[in-house]
């Protein structure tokens, strides 16, 4: 009885951590913070793009120019792996009102959409740093072991 009890465990163990996969690539926790002309930015949108990843990382700012990036649930980070990121601080802020920490997937297809356009958006900030093309934010590295804390002091 004892060997099956342990057989089963050695079946049934394995089979429980390999659910517990997520299926999609890893990420780590991403923050930092935002300033425009030595000023904090408050509502601005922070993108991590990675070319052909399914997901970019983002995150808004709060009223000191903080930002924590999401990707696959809330506040869980950005992918491993270099990034360009682009920064707006939109006149309105489209896509966010429906996103829940509550439900991280809720209002993300729309924030995200709203990201791949962002150079059409009238933002505050200076418009190279919205365009994955002109913004000088490029080769900034996310590492498994961080820290990944990045500050981007904008002019």
């Amino acid at each position: 009885m004892k060997s099956l009890v342990l057989l089963l465990m050695g079946l049934v163990v394995p089979a429980l951590v390999a659910g517990c996969d997520t299926g999609h690539p890893d990420v780590v926790p991403v923050s930092g913070r935002v300033t425009w002309e030595g000023e904090p930015v408050a509502g601005a949108q922070v993108t991590f793009i990675t070319p052909g990843a399914p997901r970019h990382g983002f995150g808004v700012t709060d009223a000191e120019g903080r930002f924590q990036l999401s990707t696959f649930g809330s506040e869980d980070g950005a992918l491993i792996g270099t990034h360009t990121v682009t920064i707006s601080q939109p006149e309105e802020t489209p896509g966010g009102e429906g996103m829940s920490p509550d439900d991280p997937d809720a209002g993300y297809a729309e924030a995200m959409r709203q990201a791949a356009v962002q150079p059409q958006v009238q933002s505050r900030l200076p418009d190279q740093y919205a365009d994955p093309e002109t913004t000088p934010l490029t080769g900034i590295e996310v590492t498994r072991d961080g820290p990944n804390e990045f500050t981007f002091d904008l002019d």
